[in-house]
């Protein structure tokens, strides 16, 4: 069973009425999250509770079990493993955070300035401060006793952060982390905040135990964090104004204004020119050219021109709270602290050369590329080698172009691929012929429309909204395209009716997936209702696999999106599925394109009820080799 973690269509009016009551009455609201908050606790102990209390009163009356110890063991013992269960819930293991580890004895610098944030925003002692390779910078409270607490504190400091700014910017920043942890505002806004956190990775956690273990807290916690999540949210996002204010306190306002336009311009300067740029070299160098923490290092020590710069900090102020993140936009969060919004010069001395010294930065550095590379590397490999194939296969298909006459889906991979491996300006007119041959094709028109999109050309969007008449499938995809596009241009309200948009699709197809799962007995079925000619390819392409002895093929009804056919493939092979040496399952589903959503099942002796079921329909014996 999945866990929702209060991502849900009722979440955004939830929330919006909490505002509201807080608002009008913040005591009364602040009692309610307190029991909200206890309610956790309260439903694993009572669970604990009925547990033992049943097993006493079953010792009580049935007195035989202390005379013979055999039958006790056999009678208490299920009582005594769920209570085991229950008290391991308690205590769901949380991994503590990783990076580069700095001591006081090593950076006595950064830990003088952590020292004195920390008496200016009486704040708690830190147990563990990391360097980690993001531009971000957070604290994690890991607790050691579950849900009860005894939690040790952590610090993480991304690099890149630290390189790009000064030290009272990121003197700003730490005191705005403290802001989360100080009892200054509140000790009871504080625990609601590290609890809201320890609900969330529990929920997580929970979601990976076994079966046997979970149900016990599933049911409960898939209605319960939602609606604690979404009830502690409203005093989540007053935390982060109050962490501001922390931050100004400490750091002024200046510091704490350029610290946040500082962050969101680059960030978008990472997601958007960095990273991409970097893992496009993959295409044609089998390892890593240049390794990232030690060219952000060049990089951050000189003004950046980039206009991907400017465009991050345009999107940075054109953002508008929502309710996809506990912290407000940029614009509302300088605005509470007093502060103009300016263009921010990069700093003359970086806080990481300053706090941690050359000699340890350099150190740092290279554990972090090293870590980087090791991890990247054979995805990276990988890549290449596919991109090596991508190639040929681009020589290939332009030859096929030329000389033959390819389908569709050729023509529009020939023109990715010349995109990717040529340049935009090929590709578009290859994007442009294909629309026009072809007025039915989603993924040509959709392609299209993001190129001219990310060229800010306004017609990409009457091609993103064609493809994603064509094919719903693509609403999340043009979403991304869209949103950055009209931020740029200041279409603030259009953006949000895409984003209801893409929420609408996104509930929809949660929904419809829920439909397409496994077969199961209340199921019903169809004839798959393919054509002969598409049938025949389908048939061709099962009969390479030597194994393969029959297959079915039926449709699942389904009631949402019905236009998507839901194909269930059942397929025995002449040997038994342990006798063979691959998974011949995974191999069609890699290898075979079906003409819509699919599932392939093996056909053991726990199947034979579904095969009695597809041989009712004439149609459903697709291949029979023997």
């Amino acid at each position: 069973m999945r866990i929702p973690l209060g991502v849900e269509p009722k979440f955004g009016r939830l929330v919006r009425e909490l505002e509201r009551w807080a608002s009008a009455r913040p005591r009364r609201y602040r009692l309610i999250v307190l029991q909200l908050a206890l309610c956790g606790y309260l439903y694993l102990l009572s669970l604990l509770v009925v547990v033992l209390a049943a097993a006493g009163w079953l010792a009580l009356q049935l007195p035989v079990l202390f005379v013979v110890p055999s039958i006790g063991v056999y009678v208490l013992g299920p009582f005594l493993v769920l209570a085991g269960i229950i008290v391991r819930a308690l205590w769901v293991r949380v991994q503590p955070p990783r990076g580069y580890v700095v001591t006081r004895t090593t950076a006595p610098a950064l830990f003088a300035l952590l020292e004195r944030v920390r008496h200016a925003a009486n704040g708690p002692r830190l147990h563990h401060v990391l360097i980690i390779d993001e531009l971000n910078a957070s604290v994690a409270q890991i607790p050691r006793l579950g849900i009860f607490g005894w939690n040790r504190t952590y610090l993480m400091l991304g690099l890149p952060l630290m390189q790009a700014v000064s030290e009272d910017e990121l003197t700003a920043i730490i005191a705005h982390e403290y802001g989360h942890l100080t009892g200054r505002h509140g000790w009871f806004r504080g625990w609601i905040y590290r609890l809201r956190i320890t609900w969330w990775r529990i929920a997580l956690a929970l979601q990976q135990r076994a079966r046997w273990s979970r149900w016990l807290f599933a049911p409960f916690y898939a209605l319960y964090v939602p609606y604690f999540n979404a009830y502690s949210f409203v005093l989540a996002r007053t935390d982060e104004y109050e962490a501001d204010r922390m931050s100004v306190e400490v750091a002024g306002a200046a510091a704490a204004a350029r610290a946040l336009l500082r962050v969101n311009t680059l960030g978008h300067y990472l997601s958007a020119r960095f990273w991409p740029a970097l893992y496009k070299t993959a295409n044609i160098h089998e390892e890593p050219p240049y390794l990232p923490m030690a060219r952000l290092s060049e990089e951050f020590g000189k003004p950046l021109a980039d206009p991907d710069v400017i465009e991050g900090y345009n999107l940075a102020l054109a953002r508008s709270t929502d309710l996809s993140d506990t912290h407000p936009a940029t614009s509302d969060r300088l605005r509470a602290i007093g502060a103009t919004p300016a263009p921010v010069e990069p700093p003359r001395n970086s806080a990481a050369l300053r706090l941690l010294g050359p000699e340890l930065l350099s150190k740092i550095v290279d554990r972090l590329d090293t870590e980087w590379r090791w991890s990247t590397l054979e995805g990276w490999r990988n890549h290449y080698k596919d991109s090596r194939e991508d190639r040929q296969r681009l020589t290939e298909l332009d030859e096929k172009v030329r000389t033959g006459d390819p389908t569709a889906k050729e023509r529009v991979n020939r023109a990715r691929l010349t995109e990717r491996f040529i340049g935009e300006d090929q590709a578009l007119p290859l994007f442009r012929e294909i629309v026009a041959a072809d007025l039915n094709n989603a993924q040509a028109h959709f392609d299209l429309g993001r190129v001219l999109v990310g060229r800010n050309d306004a017609e990409g969007l009457n091609l993103l909204e064609a493809a994603m008449r064509i094919d719903d499938r693509l609403t999340m995809a043009a979403w991304f395209v869209i949103s950055p596009y009209m931020m740029r241009a200041g279409r603030m309200a259009e953006a949000e009716t895409y984003r209801l948009r893409l929420l609408d699709q996104q509930q929809l197809e949660e929904r419809a997936a829920e439909e397409r799962t496994p077969p199961r007995w209340r199921d019903r079925f169809d004839a798959h209702g393919l054509g002969e000619e598409e049938l025949s390819r389908f048939v061709q392409n099962l009969q390479p696999y030597h194994a393969l002895r029959r297959a079915y093929l039926v449709r699942k009804r389904v009631t949402l999106l019905p236009h998507r056919p839901f194909y269930i493939l059942l397929v025995k092979a002449t040997t038994s599925l342990h006798n063979l040496d691959y998974s011949l399952t995974q191999l069609l589903a890699n290898a075979v394109e079906f003409p819509g959503d699919a599932y392939i099942i093996h056909l053991t002796w726990k199947q034979y009820w579904l095969l009695w079921r597809f041989r009712r329909l004439s149609s459903a014996l697709i291949l029979s080799k023997f």
